[in-house]
Parts: structure tokens; C-alpha cells; sequence
């Protein structure tokens, strides 16, 4: 409990709900204020147990958690949704949530390595002088935030990592 703040997110801390029917968790919500964000908070992890889908569990649970963020001082609450997830996105809208940006999750998987022919472009480590730049860019294609719960105006460039 001592050391554990200092490796564990804060985000690993976040209050929440559950919903529990025969002595079985089948539904939870998960709130989180945004450190250094006064009044942000971040609702994650709805989930309800796909055979108790379509009873108002998920509306309840979503409630809850927006009362409690009220009760928290939030002026703000954000959330994710995959865009193909319709029920997820139906239940956001009809409590008032708005769409603020829409983002893609991408993965790589490693293949064998191989040089890329025709490619002659060279990367190189960004020089410490070359920082307001990057951070210009950055801030350019995300006007939104870099790290979708922070503000822009909660960044600033000695919190993006240099090498």
C-alpha cells in the first residue's frame, strides 16, 4: 500500500460499480479522474454478461456512474466506444454523451524481418532543438489531445517525452 502509488496508475485506483445477481458479478463501470485534469473524469469498462444484455443493467450501471461523477465535482466525462459496437453507442447517446473524435485501433504483428526495396528515406533521433516543431505537428493532427482524456490545454511540452 506504501509503494504501490508510485508503480500502479492512478487508473488502477478507480471507483466503480457492479451489478451481481445470484451472488455472481455479471455487470460493471468503472469511474477515473483524470490526474492533473480537475473536474475529467473517465467512465471504462462497461461490460454486462452477454445473457443479461437488453434489461437496463448496462443504463444502470452508466447511471450510477454518471451520478457519482456529478457527486465528484466532473464537469467533463469522456469515454470510448468501438464505433461498430450500436448497442454501446445507442445506450451513450440516449444519456447525452456526443461524439468528440472517432479513432482507429490499429496492431502490428512482426513479420519475419526483410529490407524494403525502394525505400531511401532515412529516419534519424529527434534533436532536443527540434522539440517545438514536434510538438507543433503533434498538436496539428490532434487538435483533440494527444492522449484522448487530457485536454490540449493540459499538455505541455516538457510532460511529451524527448529522447
Amino acid at each position: 500500500w506504501l509503494v504501490a502509488p508510485m508503480v500502479v496508475p492512478s487508473t488502477a485506483y478507480s471507483e466503480g460499480f457492479v451489478w451481481e445477481e445470484a451472488g455472481s458479478i455479471i455487470g460493471n463501470a468503472s469511474l477515473t479522474e483524470v490526474e492533473g485534469c480537475p473536474g475529467r473524469h473517465v467512465l471504462a469498462n462497461v461490460a454486462v454478461d452477454p445473457d443479461y444484455r437488453r434489461r437496463g443493467i448496462g443504463r444502470a450501471l452508466v447511471e450510477a456512474s454518471m451520478d457519482l461523477a456529478r457527486k465528484r465535482g466532473a464537469t467533463l466525462l469522456l469515454l470510448q466506444v468501438e464505433p461498430d459496437n450500436r448497442p454501446a453507442v445507442h445506450l451513450y447517446e440516449a444519456q447525452g454523451f456526443q461524439t468528440l473524435t472517432k479513432r482507429t485501433l490499429w496492431a502490428f504483428h512482426p513479420l519475419p524481418t526483410a529490407s524494403a526495396p525502394g525505400w531511401a528515406l532515412e529516419t534519424r533521433p529527434r534533436l532536443p532543438t527540434e522539440w517545438n516543431e514536434h510538438w507543433a505537428l503533434a498538436q496539428r493532427l490532434h487538435p483533440e489531445g494527444l492522449v484522448w482524456p487530457h485536454p490540449r490545454h493540459a499538455w505541455d511540452p516538457d510532460q511529451f517525452p524527448s529522447p
